[in-house]
Protein backbone atom coordinates (compact mmCIF):
# COMPACT_ATOMS: atom_id res chain seq x y z
CA UNK A 1 0.00 0.00 0.00
CA UNK A 2 1.40 3.36 -0.97
CA UNK A 3 1.70 6.14 1.58
CA UNK A 4 -0.62 8.34 -0.51
CA UNK A 5 -3.33 5.67 -0.52
CA UNK A 6 -2.90 5.16 3.23
CA UNK A 7 -3.08 8.89 3.90
CA UNK A 8 -6.16 9.34 1.69
CA UNK A 9 -7.87 6.43 3.48
CA UNK A 10 -7.02 7.97 6.84
CA UNK A 11 -8.43 11.34 5.75
CA UNK A 12 -11.61 9.63 4.57
CA UNK A 13 -12.00 7.86 7.91
CA UNK A 14 -11.35 11.11 9.80
CA UNK A 15 -14.00 12.91 7.76
CA UNK A 16 -16.51 10.17 8.58
CA UNK A 17 -15.70 10.54 12.29
CA UNK A 18 -15.94 14.33 12.05
CA UNK A 19 -19.30 14.07 10.29
CA UNK A 20 -20.56 11.79 13.08
CA UNK A 21 -19.46 14.35 15.68
CA UNK A 22 -21.11 17.19 13.72
CA UNK A 23 -24.41 15.32 13.44
CA UNK A 24 -24.39 14.70 17.19
CA UNK A 25 -23.60 18.37 17.86
CA UNK A 26 -26.41 19.52 15.57
CA UNK A 27 -28.92 17.33 17.42
CA UNK A 28 -27.80 18.05 20.98
CA UNK A 29 -25.44 21.07 20.95
CA UNK A 30 -23.01 18.81 22.81
CA UNK A 31 -19.71 17.36 21.62
CA UNK A 32 -19.14 14.22 23.72
CA UNK A 33 -15.61 13.52 24.87
CA UNK A 34 -16.24 9.82 24.22
CA UNK A 35 -16.20 10.62 20.48
CA UNK A 36 -13.66 13.41 20.30
CA UNK A 37 -10.82 12.03 22.42
CA UNK A 38 -10.60 8.69 20.59
CA UNK A 39 -10.77 10.52 17.24
CA UNK A 40 -7.85 12.76 18.23
CA UNK A 41 -5.75 9.93 19.62
CA UNK A 42 -6.46 7.67 16.65
CA UNK A 43 -5.47 10.46 14.26
CA UNK A 44 -2.23 11.19 16.05
CA UNK A 45 -1.26 7.52 16.27
CA UNK A 46 -2.45 6.41 12.82
CA UNK A 47 -0.27 9.00 11.09
CA UNK A 48 2.97 7.46 12.48
CA UNK A 49 3.58 5.06 9.54
CA UNK A 50 3.88 8.07 7.22
CA UNK A 51 7.07 9.24 8.85
CA UNK A 52 8.35 11.85 11.24
CA UNK A 53 7.80 14.82 8.91
CA UNK A 54 4.12 14.11 8.32
CA UNK A 55 3.63 13.12 11.95
CA UNK A 56 5.17 16.41 13.14
CA UNK A 57 3.00 18.40 10.72
CA UNK A 58 -0.18 16.67 11.97
CA UNK A 59 0.70 16.94 15.66
CA UNK A 60 1.61 20.64 15.34
CA UNK A 61 -1.61 21.26 13.41
CA UNK A 62 -3.64 19.70 16.22
CA UNK A 63 -1.83 21.55 19.00
CA UNK A 64 -1.82 24.93 17.24
CA UNK A 65 -5.51 24.73 16.36
CA UNK A 66 -6.40 23.72 19.91
CA UNK A 67 -4.36 26.64 21.28
CA UNK A 68 -6.00 29.21 18.99
CA UNK A 69 -9.51 27.95 19.68
CA UNK A 70 -8.87 27.70 23.42
CA UNK A 71 -7.72 31.33 23.41
CA UNK A 72 -10.92 32.32 21.58
CA UNK A 73 -13.01 30.33 24.08
CA UNK A 74 -11.29 32.01 27.04
CA UNK A 75 -11.40 35.53 25.60
CA UNK A 76 -14.99 35.02 24.45
CA UNK A 77 -16.04 34.00 27.97
CA UNK A 78 -18.18 31.09 26.94
CA UNK A 79 -19.09 32.24 23.43
CA UNK A 80 -17.38 29.07 22.22
CA UNK A 81 -17.68 25.80 24.09
CA UNK A 82 -14.64 23.75 25.07
CA UNK A 83 -16.02 20.86 23.03
CA UNK A 84 -15.47 22.98 19.94
CA UNK A 85 -11.83 23.51 20.91
CA UNK A 86 -11.32 19.75 21.13
CA UNK A 87 -12.98 19.22 17.77
CA UNK A 88 -10.71 21.99 16.50
CA UNK A 89 -7.69 19.93 17.58
CA UNK A 90 -9.08 16.98 15.63
CA UNK A 91 -9.59 19.22 12.59
CA UNK A 92 -6.05 20.57 12.94
CA UNK A 93 -4.80 16.99 12.83
CA UNK A 94 -6.70 16.46 9.59
CA UNK A 95 -5.42 19.53 7.73
CA UNK A 96 -1.96 19.70 9.30
CA UNK A 97 0.01 22.77 10.30
CA UNK A 98 -0.06 24.42 6.85
CA UNK A 99 -3.86 24.10 6.74
CA UNK A 100 -4.85 25.68 10.03
CA UNK A 101 -4.86 29.33 8.88
CA UNK A 102 -7.23 28.77 5.95
CA UNK A 103 -9.32 26.32 7.97
CA UNK A 104 -9.75 28.65 10.94
CA UNK A 105 -10.33 31.67 8.69
CA UNK A 106 -13.10 29.86 6.78
CA UNK A 107 -14.57 28.50 10.02
CA UNK A 108 -14.82 31.84 11.80
CA UNK A 109 -15.95 33.81 8.75
CA UNK A 110 -18.58 31.21 7.85
CA UNK A 111 -19.79 30.81 11.41
CA UNK A 112 -19.90 34.55 11.94
CA UNK A 113 -21.78 35.31 8.75
CA UNK A 114 -24.37 32.57 9.28
CA UNK A 115 -24.84 33.60 12.91
CA UNK A 116 -25.28 37.25 11.94
CA UNK A 117 -27.74 36.24 9.25
CA UNK A 118 -29.79 34.15 11.71
CA UNK A 119 -29.86 37.02 14.20
CA UNK A 120 -30.74 39.57 11.50
CA UNK A 121 -33.54 37.33 10.25
CA UNK A 122 -34.73 36.97 13.84
CA UNK A 123 -34.43 33.21 13.65
CA UNK A 124 -31.98 33.28 16.57
CA UNK A 125 -31.09 35.69 19.34
CA UNK A 126 -27.54 36.85 20.10
CA UNK A 127 -27.52 34.73 23.27
CA UNK A 128 -28.68 31.52 21.54
CA UNK A 129 -26.21 28.68 21.13
CA UNK A 130 -25.39 27.52 17.64
CA UNK A 131 -23.51 24.37 16.67
CA UNK A 132 -20.02 25.41 15.60
CA UNK A 133 -18.74 22.02 14.43
CA UNK A 134 -20.54 22.15 11.04
CA UNK A 135 -18.44 25.20 10.17
CA UNK A 136 -15.31 23.28 11.13
CA UNK A 137 -16.31 20.36 8.89
CA UNK A 138 -17.01 22.61 5.91
CA UNK A 139 -13.74 24.48 6.46
CA UNK A 140 -11.75 21.23 6.72
CA UNK A 141 -13.14 19.95 3.42
CA UNK A 142 -12.59 23.33 1.72
CA UNK A 143 -9.04 23.52 3.08
CA UNK A 144 -8.21 20.02 1.86
CA UNK A 145 -9.53 20.95 -1.58
CA UNK A 146 -7.54 24.22 -1.60
CA UNK A 147 -4.34 22.46 -0.57
CA UNK A 148 -4.84 19.74 -3.16
CA UNK A 149 -5.32 16.97 -0.64
CA UNK A 150 -4.08 15.90 2.76
CA UNK A 151 -0.97 17.30 4.37
CA UNK A 152 2.21 15.69 3.19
Amino acid sequence: MTSELYQNGLIGFQLVLLTWIVLHDLRTLIVPNRYVYPAIVASLVAIAPLGLGVMTNVWLGAVATFAVMLAVAIVGRGAMALGDTKVGAFCGAIVGLQGIVPMLTLTFIGGGLISLGLVAARVRHRSDAIAFTPFLLIAVVATLLMLGGPSA
